[in-house]
């Protein structure tokens, strides 16, 4: 089925999420352990994971939910339905701990490329779409995405992408660098 993969990178852990299983690669040691789901989880196709504030968190960016992972119980506390498609395909996420939010940034769904910037806070559990200032992000995704440790900012380089957009309209790869400022957007 459908999976995603985060990293812890204080412990150094490669998260796996499968739909009956956790896996759990330990870099340092070379482990490899998994844990097996109470109940399966529907992964539909575009799910995507990110672990911050010692939580790991599987979401679909389109419901607006966003499901945490409880290692103690081998449970998720959202179970969404696997026969959903996204309009997000391949955006890039980060969490940033000054704020204890997610971050969602670009994607592709629907025939059309998105710069959207996206925000949930999983302190009060509310999504936002923002509204960012500065030089245009051009519509993307496949873009590469790595944030500071605070999660303050985040560097975007290239993609694929259209001016538009649209996919019909000139796509074409991208090699440009951006910083986007959390704090400022």
């Amino acid at each position: 089925g459908n999976a995603s993969v985060t990293f812890d990178s204080e412990r150094g852990i490669v998260y796996i999420l499968g739909r009956d299983s956790v896996f759990h690669y330990d870099c340092a040691k070379d482990i490899l352990s998994a844990d097996r789901l109470e109940q399966a989880q529907g992964l539909p196709a575009g799910n995507q994971a990110v672990f911050g504030g010692k939580h790991l968190y599987n979401f679909f960016t389109d419901f607006k939910k966003v499901s945490t992972y409880d290692d103690e119980h081998h449970t998720w506390d959202f179970n969404p339905s696997k026969d959903s498609v996204t309009r997000f395909w391949h955006a890039n996420r980060f969490y940033a701990p000054f704020d204890s939010s997610i971050y969602i940034i670009g994607g592709y769904g629907y025939y059309l490329f998105t710069n959207q910037v996206q925000r949930y806070s999983t302190t009060n559990h509310t999504w936002e779409t923002l509204t960012t200032t500065g030089d245009k992000l051009i519509p993307r995704y496949m873009a590469a995405l790595c944030a500071t440790p605070d999660g303050d900012s985040a560097y975007i380089i290239g993609g694929y992408g259209s001016e538009t957009g649209d996919q019909l309209l000139d796509p074409h790869n991208l090699y440009d660098l951006h910083l986007f400022d959390v704090k400022a957007r």
